[in-house]
């Protein structure tokens, strides 16, 4: 029997730690505007970063400092890294973050967790380890006496920002991320029913509908101004309630595809699609409705081979692919 994620994150090398911690924050909500990964020589105690704004434009960021040992995190092991954070901000290298976490994959010690929660005698525990830990422990090339400004900016610090991140969190908010099942390989979700399309068409829907509704001039040799115009047509407007039916039917898979698989994945899908379209769509046809239809049917025979998504895919779906690819610019009904 393998190993649970809790168990399996115990055994990861510091390099895979920082990775899967990179993974873990792209799933937080609201999600932040960029995530990085510093850690190496010079990152000034910023391993894994995520920004809630351009990070160019001075936005507030969180920091998470990476730690993976064989026991959980204990006070001897962060006080170098309180030191960079102190040390660093005061010369300006980066802001103060809004958070400053430390993720481990055995959470913290009782010590340590005291600690957290009691900002003022984190402060005091630095400042009497400050001489032993951080002096000549922060950088290989200067040392940092807690003397003068420095030691009044240490005393004046908000270490109210400094806490930890529990592992059963992470694991849970890392099971929302798209990385979890390529991770850890446990049976993927079940897709969750798609939205029914809303009673007129939304913007998003505005070209693939306008290129539909040519197609049904095509088909009628009479103008076509809105959809309003095909309610007493019953066949075309059960084609066209279809045709939106199918359209948000591929649309959720597309959002199911980002929260759940690698980024690019939907996109290898759709290619597929066009691939075993494109000879039909440029064929030539009695008018551009035939099109559409002898189009949507040879989508429902391609057999996609994108691994990620294959258990997914419903014949509404390619039909979908198939508007999803106009709206795209990549087939037409009618030439331009």
């Amino acid at each position: 029997m393998s190993q649970s994620p809790a168990k399996q994150i115990r055994n990861y090398s510091p390099d895979d730690w920082d990775e899967f911690i990179l993974e873990w924050t792209t799933g937080f909500d609201p999600a932040y505007v960029l995530t990085d990964r510093l850690d190496g020589a010079g990152d000034k105690g910023r391993d894994v970063v995520g920004y809630l704004g351009d990070p160019n434009s001075g936005c507030e960021w969180d920091n998470y400092q990476c730690k993976h040992y064989r026991e959980p995190l204990q006070p001897n092991q962060i006080w170098i890294e309180l030191g960079k954070l102190c040390v660093y901000t005061f010369r300006g290298d980066y802001s103060v973050p809004r958070r400053y976490r430390f993720v481990s994959p055995l959470g913290v010690g009782t010590k340590l967790h005291d600690l957290l929660r009691n900002p003022v005698k984190l402060r005091e525990e630095l400042v009497s380890q400050w001489g032993a830990k951080c002096e000549k422990g922060i950088s290989e090339t200067e040392a940092f006496p807690l003397t003068g400004p420095l030691r009044a900016y240490v005393q004046a610090f908000n270490f109210s920002i400094v806490g930890y991140a529990p592992v059963k969190d992470i694991l849970e908010q890392h099971r929302r991320t798209r990385y979890w099942f390529l991770r850890f390989g446990e049976e993927p979700p079940a897709r969750p029913q798609y939205e029914k399309p809303p009673d007129l068409p939304d913007a998003v829907e505005t070209k693939y509908v306008t290129a539909l509704l040519k197609a049904y001039e095509d088909h009628l040799k009479t103008p076509i101004g809105s959809p309003e115009d095909i309610n007493s047509l019953p066949r075309l407007k059960k084609h066209f309630d279809r045709t939106r039916e199918w359209f948000y039917s591929a649309e959720s898979l597309n959002r199911f595809s980002r929260d759940q698989v690698e980024p690019g994945t939907f996109e290898r899908l759709k290619r597929e699609i066009l691939d075993g379209i494109v000879d039909v769509v440029e064929s030539d046809h009695a008018d551009a409705l035939i099109r559409v239809k002898k189009t949507t049917e040879k989508a429902q025979l391609v057999s996609p081979s994108e691994s990620k998504l294959v258990r997914y895919v419903t014949p509404a779906d390619k039909q979908g692919i198939c508007h999803h690819l106009v709206n795209d610019d990549q087939i037409e009904w009618v030439s331009s």
